[in-house]
C-alpha cells in the first residue's frame, strides 16, 4: 500500500508564498476604503486556498516562467503610461459621448527570448503590464504576438517599450 506523502519542498512553499503575497496585495490594493486589520486578516485567509490552487494549476499545465531583471525597467514607463492613458481615456469619453464604437485593435510582435520559460515569462509579464493601464488591454496573446485593444487613438508608448 502506497502512503500519501504531504511533505512540501522549499521551492513549493516559496512559490505558494509568492502567490499568497501577490493575492493579498491585489486584494488590499482594490479596497475602496482604507486598510484595517479585519481586511488584512480576511485577505490573508482567502488568499491561502487561492495560492495553493494557483500553484497546483501551474504545475498541472507544466507552466514555467522565467523573468529577466531588465524587464523591471518597464515599471517607469508603466507609471507614466497609466497617468497619460487616464487623461487620454477621459478626453475620449468627453469627445465621443454617445457614439457606439470607440477604440481599435492592433497586433504587437514580441521578440524571441531563447528558451521556452523566458518566452512564457515575457508574454505573461507583457500582458500584465500592458493591461495595467486604463487605455489598453491584451485581448489575445501567444509567445510571438499580442492583440491589444486601445481606447484612445494611437499606440501607447508602453507597448513600444514592452515589444523591444
Amino acid at each position: 500500500m502506497t502512503r500519501f506523502r504531504a511533505a512540501a519542498s522549499p521551492a513549493t512553499i516559496g512559490e505558494t508564498a509568492a502567490w499568497w503575497a501577490m493575492l493579498v496585495g491585489v486584494w488590499l490594493l482594490t479596497l475602496s476604503s482604507s486598510v484595517n486589520a479585519a481586511e488584512v486578516v480576511v485577505a490573508g485567509a482567502c488568499a491561502v486556498p487561492c495560492a495553493v490552487t494557483a500553484r497546483m494549476a501551474r504545475t498541472a499545465v507544466e507552466g514555467r516562467w522565467r523573468f529577466r531583471a531588465a524587464w523591471l525597467a518597464w515599471a517607469g514607463p508603466l507609471l507614466w503610461s497609466a497617468v497619460a492613458d487616464a487623461g487620454r481615456v477621459l478626453a475620449v469619453a468627453v469627445r465621443r459621448a454617445g457614439q457606439d464604437q470607440v477604440g481599435h485593435l492592433y497586433e504587437v510582435s514580441l521578440p524571441e527570448e531563447g528558451d521556452e520559460a523566458h518566452t512564457a515569462g515575457r508574454e505573461s509579464l507583457a500582458e500584465l503590464t500592458i493591461s495595467a493601464t486604463p487605455g489598453t488591454f491584451v485581448v489575445h496573446g501567444d509567445p510571438e504576438t499580442l492583440v491589444v485593444h486601445s481606447l484612445p487613438p494611437g499606440k501607447s508608448g508602453l507597448v513600444g517599450t514592452v515589444s523591444r
